[in-house]
């Protein structure tokens, strides 16, 4: 099985050039002066870079040392400090859940760094600093289907809607409504994107999807006596 494969990316003309004297271009479509949609075999062809009289050590090299200078771009970004604070975080709003349960409280619906719940929270625990929790709404109502998928009725009868995987405002209260009562699917809008490498374009199109409102299995829905 060959390991050469068509690569498809835009480039500018100094770089359309150094590919046609490294790579077997496929295609290339020009968008504007400077702009070149390239479709090229992803490996460095030999017969190519010796009629272009180019050195493939000294070519690997300034790749090599491109790769290093770029790097120092990314030195702030360290992936262990990342994972400590969203560990840091799991541990913060699991002690306040088990806060609220123990004075009393329920717990609504739960994500990584949100709750819903019935009882007031200690002001203490409130702000913007870092380390506190922001309160974000009173609701009035709320239904919650799934992970990332709810609505909030706030007390002035705004409706906050959320829904994973398809456009939030191609639903109505209904809807929601519909999924949790009535275990019923329904239909959403979903946007999608389809790039047309030929003419250099992107058409962006909504589709209508069906979205069960079982789907979400990864988490334990809890149910009172009445099965709401």
């Amino acid at each position: 099985m060959s390991i050469v494969k068509p690569e498809t990316q835009l480039y500018n003309l100094s770089e359309l050039e150094k590919i046609l004297t490294t790579h077997k271009v496929l295609d290339a479509k020009e968008i504007t002066e400077n702009a070149f949609i390239v479709t090229y075999e992803n490996e460095i062809n030999k017969d190519i870079l010796k009629k272009s009289g180019i050195d493939l050590a000294k070519l690997l090299n300034e790749d090599n040392k491109k790769d290093l200078e770029n790097n120092d771009k990314y030195g702030y970004v360290s992936v262990s400090t990342a994972a400590a604070i969203t560990a840091y975080g799991r541990i913060y709003i699991n002690k306040l859940k088990i806060w609220i349960l123990n004075n009393g409280g329920k717990i609504y619906y739960s994500d990584t760094d949100s709750l819903v719940t019935d009882i007031e929270v200690p002001s203490k625990l409130l702000g913007i600093e870092l380390g506190l929790i922001k309160l974000e709404h009173k609701v009035k109502k709320g239904y919650f289907i799934s992970s990332k998928t709810y609505l909030l009725e706030l007390y002035d009868g705004k409706l906050i809607k959320k829904a994973k995987g398809v456009n939030s405002n191609s639903l109505t209260l209904e809807d929601y409504i519909n999924m949790i009562n009535n275990k019923k699917d329904i239909i959403a809008s979903k946007t999608q994107s389809k790039a047309n490498f030929t003419t250099g374009s992107v058409n962006i199109y909504n589709k209508n999807v069906t979205l069960r409102y079982n789907s979400y299995d990864k988490r334990e829905k809890l149910f009172d006596k009445d099965g709401k």
